[in-house]
């Protein structure tokens, strides 16, 4: 049972934060819609990968639950390597739109 919760989790994590637009370095599928991908497509291009993904870390359960077990499971079971960074709601935001107003495609944080 646990194991099953874990990579519903998991699978949940990832939609969440479309590992699709969050991987594309260099390859042919990030650049189509996500939505008409099977999710066994979206995993086979994010193998290998890094996702650098910016959070709050302002409580230490929380980045600990992270860093324990969050990274290993994605590295484990997917084959994805997850790079924790600090940042707050507002930064995060900031950053994207600067991105988006400078017409850059591709963003720094995932």
């Amino acid at each position: 049972m646990k194991k099953k919760f874990t990579h519903s989790l998991l699978l949940c994590f990832f939609s969440l934060f479309f590992i699709l637009p969050a991987c594309n370095n260099n390859s042919d599928i990030s650049q189509k819609d996500p939505l008409q991908l099977s999710w066994n497509d979206i995993l086979k291009d994010a193998k290998g990968k890094t996702i650098n993904f910016m959070m709050w870390q302002g409580d230490p359960q929380i980045n600990k639950y992270m860093n324990d077990y969050i990274v290993p499971a994605v590295k484990d079971s997917f084959g994805i390597t997850l790079q924790i960074s600090a940042g707050q709601g507002n930064q995060i935001v900031s950053i994207l739109m600067s991105e988006k107003e400078a017409n850059k495609n591709i963003s720094d944080i995932d």
